[in-house]
């Protein structure tokens, strides 16, 4: 007979993940400063709050991402171009959502077929 567990097991969250989540941007940035390298999701998701609760920090910390997604992904110069395009209109509330979905694209990992 198989013993029923009693009790419930939660993952662990990291704490990078934990201070996105609660928007807390000090935790955020010690924690993305601690894990190094950060992936490009994870990034992104920094920039999203970093420009969300207007942080003086969100330029700088999105044109590092766009770079890294240039690089990662050896994107055309229009396509980096596009990228900073949305990058700048991440802080206007009416149109992020949108503009987060369209850099997410950009941020998961390509598939490859075979």
């Amino acid at each position: 007979m198989i013993a029923k567990c009693e009790h419930v097991f939660v993952p662990s969250v990291d704490p990078l993940t934990r201070a996105i989540r609660a928007r807390d941007v000090e935790a955020m940035i010690l924690a993305a400063q601690a894990l190094r390298p950060v992936g490009l999701e994870e990034a992104l998701a920094i920039v999203v709050v970093l420009a969300d609760v207007r942080d003086p920090r969100f330029l700088r910390w999105g044109e590092h991402w766009v770079r890294r997604v240039a690089g990662e992904r050896r994107l055309q110069r229009d396509t980096v171009e596009h990228l900073r395009r949305l990058l700048r209109q991440l802080p206007h509330q009416n149109e992020a959502r949108g503009v987060e979905v369209a850099l997410r694209s950009y941020a998961r990992t390509p598939r490859t077929w075979s």
